[in-house]
């Protein structure tokens, strides 16, 4: 799992230098922590930020 989401140090040593954000991506799967996660998102965000949700029926507990 760790690898996967690894970065080669050639390619983050270029972003650094050239001051560039890093976007990321992150599915999650559990409807709890999901519900959890996004009123924390949108209090804390500070720029744009893209959500994709699924419809209301997967977030039925």
């Amino acid at each position: 799992m760790l690898w996967r989401k690894a970065i080669p140090a050639r390619k983050r040593k270029k972003e650094i230098e050239e001051g560039l954000k890093r976007e990321f991506m992150e599915t999650i799967q559990d409807p709890t922590e999901t519900l959890d996660l996004i009123p924390k998102l949108l209090l804390s965000s500070t720029e744009e930020m893209q959500l994709i949700l699924s419809n209301k029926e997967t977030y039925k507990l």
